[in-house]
């Protein structure tokens, strides 16, 4: 789907990612929220150890 929209990257993997907190959040809260994301996202962009 991204290179249909964007054109091929020139290297290989999954394009640039960003994610936007709009919330203004103290220190902790915010640790939290990332390492959530994290969390969630791990199976996703881990990679396969299939051969």
């Amino acid at each position: 789907m991204w290179e249909t929209l964007y054109g091929p990257l020139g290297c290989e993997g999954y394009p640039p990612l960003a994610i936007v907190f709009t919330k203004q959040v103290g220190p902790a809260a915010m640790n939290n929220r990332i390492n959530n994301v994290m969390r969630l996202a791990e199976q996703y962009w881990a990679g396969s150890t299939a051969s």
